[in-house]
């Protein structure tokens, strides 16, 4: 996984955080399956920081942005190696 810091954010007063997730398959698998299972990843890695922080009420149904404290984070596509 990699972190990119994109500058404070004004609008939502805190800072912006990109995650990248690199994965993994010891199988062929078509594109259109690992895009699905790349949306899962970012699904749930954006969900769990809303869980652990107790902010879901700030996000929406698809927890994108997710938020903690003092910062808000977005995904970009995983990244298959």
């Amino acid at each position: 996984m990699e972190t990119i810091r994109e500058g404070y954010n004004r609008i939502y007063g805190k800072y912006k955080i990109r995650l990248i997730v690199y994965a993994h398959l010891e199988r062929e698998t078509p594109d259109d399956c690992r895009d699905s299972l790349g949306d899962r990843i970012n699904y749930y890695m954006r969900k769990n920081i809303c869980s652990t922080f107790k902010t879901e009420n700030m996000t929406n149904g698809f927890y994108n942005l997710a938020f903690s404290y003092n910062y808000m984070f977005t995904t970009s596509d995983v990244k298959w190696i």
